[in-house]
């Protein structure tokens, strides 16, 4: 009999053999990290058979800020069937039992990084819109296998110094010029440094996005072991002793060193129209690549996702919501944005029976055009999710 639930966690290192069956890309040395320690404090939700593990999904947990307010998200990875139990509905099954799972909890969404992403739109994923991205030229994109297709063995990566000045830095063609930069430093990243990485990238962070992951001493500390498993590290930029800039970054067997910028947060006056050629300048013996991974995400709680945002555009509108997977947030519901945040309200099959509604119901039906503010608005629970966020602003990046 096949059972969905979720792990207990001396339970969890048994997902193991199907994590590195599935994921054959991701080294010994990472797998190790991941096991020590994302599972942790992570959930391991599987669909078992006499003991047998045939699905898997897990949830690893972020602290997001989200328009001011403090929430918990998780961020699914290693999404993996067993081969022999492929293509009989049964990671579907999983998901809309996860689905079903975060909307009880009162959990606003759920993200991931797209191996297909078509396979997630069919469960209600969708792409976030506006996602924050460096004005850069075109680059190669590269993730962990177990979010993504992902990585080269850099067992035989050459040991590489990036301490270097960058005060001769050159005036970059058609961008803004650096003359007046101060005169600027990289050094690597140690433990004693994670305070001052926790305080300049929440800082810069909460200036530029309204939705982001909160930076705590936990998560620079996996940041450090993720990158040094991964031949790579975490740069500091700094002036005058003072750090204003933070670069994260892995290398990938090659003929030359390759680098995969993973994330780069500056507070400097040139900003992004610098950051190609300060990257270039950390890493002189490396090909440069900037990855861009493009996040999707999945409503859980419809009431918890409109009430934790904000908009500069105040706005109001009645909807009926299709969701196949969450019948919570099926129905007709009034939805109101602004400044102050946002409000669901359900519209009941009674007040479906006053006049107005009626008329603009049947409008719905008929196809008749009305302004945009007088009809009731049809859409699946991924179309408006986009809808909601069409004027938020969000930092995804690299996840460790």
């Amino acid at each position: 009999m096949e059972i969905i639930r979720y792990l207990t966690q001396p339970e969890k290192h048994k997902t193991r053999i199907l994590y590195e069956a599935a994921f054959p890309e991701d080294s010994g040395p990472f797998v190790d990290y991941y096991y020590q320690w994302k599972t942790a404090d992570n959930r391991i939700l599987v669909m078992e058979e006499e003991g047998r593990i045939q699905v898997m999904i897990h949830l690893n947990p972020y602290d997001f800020q989200i328009c001011g307010s403090g929430w918990q998200i998780p961020y699914i990875v290693a999404v993996a069937t067993r081969p022999d139990c492929r293509r009989q509905g049964k990671m579907g099954r999983v998901m809309e039992r996860l689905l079903q799972d975060l909307e009880q909890q009162n959990c606003p969404f759920t993200i991931l990084l797209p191996a297909d992403p078509a396979y997630y739109e069919g469960q209600g994923f969708v792409f976030f819109p506006r996602q924050n991205e460096w004005e850069l030229p075109p680059v190669v994109s590269d993730l962990k296998a177990a979010e993504l297709e992902w990585r080269q063995d850099t067992a035989n990566m050459p040991e590489l110094e990036w301490k270097q000045d960058i005060s001769d830095m050159p005036k970059p063609e058609r961008r803004q010029d650096t003359a007046d930069m101060p005169e600027l430093e990289w050094r690597q990243a140690k433990e004693a440094d994670i305070a001052e990485l926790v305080r300049l990238s929440n800082d810069i962070l909460q200036k530029k996005s309204q939705i982001f992951a909160v930076r705590d001493r936990a998560y620079y500390q996996r940041l450090l072991e993720e990158t040094r498993v991964e031949h790579g590290g975490v740069l500091l930029l700094t002036s005058e002793e003072k750090i204003c800039g933070i670069l994260v970054y892995g290398l990938e067997a090659e003929e030359k060193p390759a680098a995969e910028i993973k994330e780069l947060l500056l507070k400097l006056p040139s900003g992004e129209q610098a950051a190609e050629f300060l990257c270039q300048k950390a890493l002189p013996d490396c090909e440069i690549s900037f990855s861009r991974p493009r996040m999707m995400f999945r409503v859980a709680s419809l009431e918890a996702f409109v009430s934790m945002l904000k908009s500069e555009n105040p706005r109001s509108f009645t909807v009926k919501v299709r969701d196949s997977a969450v019948k919570a947030n099926c129905g007709y519901f009034q939805i109101t944005l602004n400044r102050e945040g946002g409000r669901l309200e359900r519209i009941t099959d009674s007040c479906r029976k006053i006049p107005e509604f009626r008329r603009r119901l049947d409008a719905v039906s008929s196809g008749r055009q009305e302004p945009v503010s007088e009809k009731i608005q049809e859409m699946d629970i991924s179309r408006l999710a986009v809808e909601l966020l069409q004027d938020v602003s969000l930092d995804f990046r690299e996840w460790v």
